[in-house]
């Protein structure tokens, strides 16, 4: 499938809003960026990002903080695994050569599953997408400076909506 089309879509905005934004796939064993803004930091994110931020232990993402293309992010709300909400609101934090901090929201689209998630049950989920055509894709938008985290929350989740009627 092509994804550029979805960046594209989450980049538009009168006035523009969005910094930047990437579709990853987190499907166990195959993590990686699918699409993103081109020049866009956004296009490092790592495989170990990506499972960082699937992980079912919450902790460490309190604890010590989640990277993005190795630029450090505070988590200020995580309900990624929530059913019904499904994102996770960070701030990046500012860097040697960008003083400034940006708000970003990872939504994860995926087939509901209820009841919630647990460990068996993942590895359950697993096991019956062997076989089909089974996609998770994360939608990571960042805001521009000063934009409210509010509104890039709103935008990643329309996307992650329209995802998942669509069959992700």
């Amino acid at each position: 499938m092509a994804w550029d089309g979805y960046i594209t879509n989450l980049m538009a905005g009168t006035p523009p809003f969005v910094e930047e934004a990437a579709i990853c796939g987190s499907e166990a064993g195959k993590e990686s960026v699918w699409a993103a803004t081109p020049g866009g930091q956004l296009a490092g994110v790592t495989a170990a990002e990506i499972k960082a931020m699937m992980s079912l232990d919450r902790s460490p993402l309190f604890a010590s903080g989640l990277h993005l293309s190795g630029n450090k992010c505070t988590v200020l709300r995580d309900n990624l695994h929530t059913e019904g909400d499904n994102t996770l609101d960070v701030k990046m934090r500012p860097t040697a050569t960008d003083t400034n901090s940006y708000s970003l929201t990872i939504a994860k689209s995926g087939q509901s599953t209820n009841p919630p998630l647990t460990h068996s049950s993942v590895h359950h989920l697993m096991l019956s997408c062997i076989g089909l055509y089974c996609l998770l894709a994360l939608i990571i938008v960042k805001g521009m400076k000063d934009i409210p985290g509010g509104k890039i929350n709103i935008k990643a989740s329309d996307m992650m909506q329209y995802l998942r009627k669509s069959g992700f």
